[in-house]
């Protein structure tokens, strides 16, 4: 069976280096790229399932590659992270950019773990960032990560008026019938 591939983009060696060996232990087949541009050009034959690319970087930096990486490949799901980060910048990354999720520096890689494993399942597709929040804080390191489902289903039995409560519900049954459990 194929590993997902994930694509790790970022200037600094060391944190481009690392991070793609976490990934790579998670079971994840990874490639990894000094900047947005070169990524790109990685992303047309290596087709991650999931980008996980710092912010500021020279030649194309993290919400360029955002853009032009969902335009070339709308499925993928991208994960920002930062280190000079501001609630301005997750906002527009979730919210307006399309980004699956951010993170600031330095990484949990727990957290992050969870979170790609939520992007690869659900395929890159975009729910609202609110239901990300809700599904954060039902994860720990003590206890066995809901399914995706349950957590939405849950999310909508607790805020039944939820902004795109209609795509959420269209989520669940793809979901289900994925046998995503």
């Amino acid at each position: 069976m194929n590993k997902p591939r994930v694509l790790i983009v970022d200037d600094e060696q060391a944190a481009r280096v690392g991070l793609t060996e976490i990934v790579s232990a998670w079971g994840y087949e990874t490639k990894s790229a000094a900047d947005g541009l070169e990524a790109l050009e990685i992303a047309v034959d290596f087709h991650p399932f999931a980008v996980i690319s710092d912010i500021l970087m020279p030649r194309l930096d993290g919400f360029g590659l955002l853009t032009r990486l969902h335009a070339q490949s709308p499925e993928t799901a991208v994960i920002l992270l930062t280190g000079q980060g501001s609630i301005e910048d997750a906002v527009r990354a979730v919210k307006e950019d399309g980004a699956f999720y951010y993170f600031e520096k330095p990484i949990n890689t727990r957290a992050l773990n969870i979170v790609l494993q939520r992007a690869i399942e659900l395929g890159g597709t975009k729910i609202p960032p609110d239901v990300y929040l809700y599904l954060a804080q039902h994860y720990s390191d003590n206890q066995r990560p809901l399914d995706a489902a349950d957590a939405l289903e849950t999310f909508l039995r607790l805020v039944p008026n939820a902004q795109d409560a209609g795509k959420i519900e269209k989520l669940i049954r793809q979901l289900r019938a994925k046998g995503a459990k």
